[in-house]
């Protein structure tokens, strides 16, 4: 939808496959043909505003559902779980330490243009 929509924004009033695929390709997103498809033949003829409406529309419909989610998650839904045992006095103070640390060794080395542990930088 984000391809198809910066075509249309960038002047292509009709974009097509092709279109919407380079457009996916530049970035090294998966292109799935068939969902492009889809989203030509129903948005292709519609006017941006009508299009930013279905949008806004279909955002509203998930906030609705992911808030009834929501809402049963929170345990106004049904009972819920007891509550987690309680642990011996001394390996308190060990699990603490042991979070000190991880997130000591987790800031160090940490930078903007980082990347170590996915091969590449921030700013590459």
């Amino acid at each position: 939808m984000a391809a198809y929509m910066l075509c249309r924004m960038g002047g292509n009033d009709t974009p097509v496959l092709g279109d919407v695929k380079n457009t996916l390709e530049s970035v090294g997103a998966k292109v799935e043909e068939e969902k492009i498809e889809k989203i030509i033949a129903d948005l292709n003829g519609k006017d941006i505003d009508a299009i930013k409406d279905m949008i806004t529309q279909g955002r509203k419909e998930h906030a609705e559902v992911n808030g009834e989610y929501n809402h049963v998650m929170d345990g106004d839904g049904g009972g819920g779980g007891g509550g987690g045992g309680g642990g011996g006095g001394e390996g308190d103070a060990a699990t603490k330490e042991e979070v000190k640390e991880e997130k000591k060794e987790s800031s160090e080395g940490s930078d903007m243009s980082g990347g170590d542990d996915m091969g590449f930088g921030l700013f590459d």
